[in-house]
């Protein structure tokens, strides 16, 4: 198909301005081939390669969005139809010992004897565990003790009201934190240090150590 000057001549001046090729193919109604031809001898001013970088550093972040958005969306999906599959699930105490022996399998430490252990970063996993475990047994809140690994850039006293009012442990039942080396490079914006749960009761300990021994000998 054949093009005027006139068609020529704006899409040169849209590409020293600093349009793309696409961007000029579409706004002239002729094919990105085509644009590329015309427009390959034209040498960029500094001024229109930054206007390019600036489309594209655009572009890239819309983008990023858009799979963003998409990525949250598949989430909530799924996180509908496991609630829907959840809705006849109820809670009972085997089943919440077992839930509660599997975290503890994975992120306690697992020592012999009366002492129960439990430590993690994240407020959610270890609220998780401590309600499965106060739903399971009979507890006396009086035996749990927490330690807090914290950097040197975290406040003490902030820190541990934190996690007291996460944990529903007292601050008295606290005992000193536990200071990593931090090389100040890295700070971790919203990073509530790490707490170490420990629970005195030989009974529950073993209970926990023989539902997790069980289900992974016979259930699977």
């Amino acid at each position: 198909m054949a093009y005027t000057l006139d068609v020529k001549d704006r899409a040169l001046a849209l590409r020293r301005s600093g349009s793309s090729i696409r961007e000029i193919a579409r706004t002239l109604g002729i094919s990105p081939g085509t644009a590329s031809v015309w427009l390959s001898s034209v040498r960029l001013s500094k001024h229109a390669q930054q206007v390019l970088k600036s489309k594209q550093i655009i572009g890239q972040y819309k983008s990023m969005l858009v799979k963003q958005v998409k990525k949250e969306s598949r989430q909530l999906d799924l996180e509908m139809r496991v609630q829907k599959q959840l809705e006849t699930f109820k809670l009972n105490e085997v089943n919440a010992k077992l839930l509660c022996s599997i975290l503890y399998w994975t992120e306690g430490g697992r020592q012999a004897g009366s002492l129960v252990t439990f430590m993690n970063s994240d407020p959610e996993m270890v609220v998780t565990f401590l309600k499965l475990m106060r739903f399971s047994f009979e507890l006396d809140e009086r035996k749990f003790r927490s330690t807090l690994h914290i950097h040197t850039y975290h406040k003490d006293d902030e820190i541990k009201k934190f996690w007291s009012d996460t944990t529903g442990i007292p601050i008295a039942q606290f005992t000193k934190s536990y200071q990593k080396q931090n090389t100040q490079r890295r700070k971790r914006e919203g990073y509530m240090g790490c707490i170490r749960v420990r629970y005195y009761d030989v009974r529950v300990a073993r209970e926990l150590k023989a539902y997790y021994n069980v289900f992974s000998r016979v259930m699977i």
